[in-house]
């Protein structure tokens, strides 16, 4: 691990500050790379512990390796994927891994390799799809409001009828299907003015009378 941190980009410059207890000018900070600024920002939170380089904060005895570039990706796949992972969510999988391990950028890295992970992506469901609210349709009287829908897709019968009209009164809530050899507007109108609207008219009849005598 020293070895490794020794020969990290980012890392190599602090280990080799702190081993030789030497603090770099803000001139020569700035031509080091952004990670590198970040970690020495953390001094004395970043320290060396028997040569290694660690994160711990003063309240808190928990200690975090700083890990290399070269190893981070493997933790990640350790940490989310491995023989004894759930592969948890992106949350759930940087929250174990700061337990022990830090780098800058780690909340962004984790969740980026998770989007990349094939297994997450496989058994993903489909985001839900928000359902409108209910409204309630008021009518006054029958035929006020009639429902219309053609059902298509349908094996074709042997006298080459292949749809189902569906009408609907929302007064009475009479529902009646019929079958059609074609879905044009002339065709569902026929098929209403000849069938629906007489069978509607005797049950609405019948309603009323019903209603009279109870």
């Amino acid at each position: 691990m020293r070895e490794l941190q020794a020969e990290d980009p980012d890392l190599g410059p602090i280990v080799e500050w702190m081993s030789e207890g030497r603090c770099p000018t803000n001139e020569y900070l700035k031509s080091k790379s952004q990670d590198t600024r970040k970690l020495w920002a953390q001094v004395p939170v970043i320290h060396l512990l028997d040569s290694v380089l660690v994160r711990q904060f003063s309240d808190d005895s928990n200690v975090q390796l700083v890990v290399p570039r070269t190893l981070r990706k493997h933790l990640f796949d350790k940490t989310h994927a491995g023989p004894l992972a759930a592969h948890l969510g992106p949350e759930r999988t940087l929250l174990q891994l700061k337990q022990l391990y830090y780098w800058p950028g780690m909340t962004t890295d984790v969740p980026l390799w998770y989007h990349q992970c094939e297994v997450c992506a496989q058994s993903c469901r489909p985001p839900t799809r928000h359902k409108g609210r209910l409204q309630k349709v008021l009518t006054g009287a029958p035929i006020d409001i009639v429902a219309i829908d053609i059902l298509s897709g349908l094996p074709t019968t042997p006298d080459s009828l292949k749809y189902i009209l569906v009408v609907t009164d929302y007064f009475t809530k009479w529902a009646t299907a019929f079958v059609l050899p074609d879905a044009k507007a002339s065709i569902c109108m026929r098929a209403m003015y000849d069938r629906f609207f007489p069978s509607l008219a005797s049950h609405a009849s019948l309603s009323c009378f019903e209603k009279c005598v109870s």
